[in-house]
């Protein structure tokens, strides 16, 4: 069973993924830190106080394997399981032979992210109970430094949507899908366009939100084929796409889709444009600390 005492600090650069990885573990109870790079994490791990550390190794500033012999050196933290993330399979003896309790291959399964922390949680490593000095633990920090805090409560609403969601980055989609089901929309996740076909036929969205360069087809292309059919031609859609030349938005324009750039606003141009089409209050509401 998950501990849902445990403090995690998540390490990651990786905006979208540190995202995702916060939302997952605060569904399970955890309460959530964040820091950006090894040398943040450093500078923040002895006022947080973590039961886990979750750290990536490729960061800017200081990497994920020189932050970890860090905490490894220093008496006060060098207790702290540390579970590093890594897309190389040549990482692991590395990450290990540093100190690390633990290694898990990006991209990862849930399941087998959860079941590690456990894991951890498990050993000999205290759990502590008082939080009274710890810090806010839902914030989330942007590239602009900006600390944010998301207060679930507010997101509610008018009605809810049936939101097709088509995007091979599995971090990204689980970021949108959690936001996005959060605000109690149902959501329907397809990583690839050979399986887009067989879900439109058996779920009629509201909304479709799909990347454009994906490994198995062009989207712009595949809807301008889609389209075809008046049923798929009346459904809202808009391309969440880091191409932002103007050719791309010319076809987005004659398709009658929406652009959405996926630059450091992308969930709020997002639940923006969820708003307008269920015409809700702003499903993105924060409240700055």
């Amino acid at each position: 069973m998950f501990n849902s005492k445990g403090r995690v600090l998540v390490v990651e650069d990786d905006e979208a993924i540190r995202l995702g990885l916060q939302i997952r573990l605060q569904s399970h109870g955890m309460l959530v830190f964040t820091a950006t790079n090894g040398r943040e994490a450093l500078s923040m791990v002895s006022s947080v106080l973590p039961d886990v550390i979750l750290m990536d190794i490729r960061m800017p500033l200081m990497d994920g394997l020189t932050a970890l012999r860090e905490l490894k050196l220093n008496h006060e933290t060098q207790s702290i399981p540390v579970i590093m993330l890594s897309a190389s399979p040549g990482d692991q003896n590395l990450a290990l032979d540093s100190g690390a309790a633990r290694f898990i291959r990006k991209p990862f399964v849930n399941a087998e992210l959860l079941e590690t922390i456990d894991l951890c949680l498990q050993q000999d490593y205290p759990v502590t109970d008082d939080c009274s000095n710890i810090p806010c633990i839902t914030e989330l920090r942007t590239d602009s430094a900006e600390t944010l805090v998301v207060s679930h409560s507010e997101l509610n609403p008018v009605k809810s949507m049936k939101i097709l969601l088509i995007e091979d980055d599995i971090a990204f989609a689980d970021v949108v899908d959690v936001k996005l089901k959060a605000c109690g929309h149902e959501v329907v996740v397809a990583h690839n366009w050979l399986s887009v076909m067989r879900k439109l036929k058996s779920f009629q969205p509201d909304l479709v939100l799909a990347d454009i360069e994906t490994p198995t087809g062009n989207g712009l292309t595949a809807f301008e084929f889609l389209n075809s059919d008046e049923s798929v031609r009346a459904i809202p859609k808009a391309f969440v796409t880091g191409r932002t030349d103007d050719e791309t938005r010319r076809r987005c324009e004659m398709m009658g889709a929406k652009h959405i750039s996926k630059s450091n606003r992308v969930m709020e141009d997002i639940t923006d444009l969820v708003n307008a089409h269920c015409g809700g209050s702003n499903l993105n509401q924060v409240a700055p600390v």
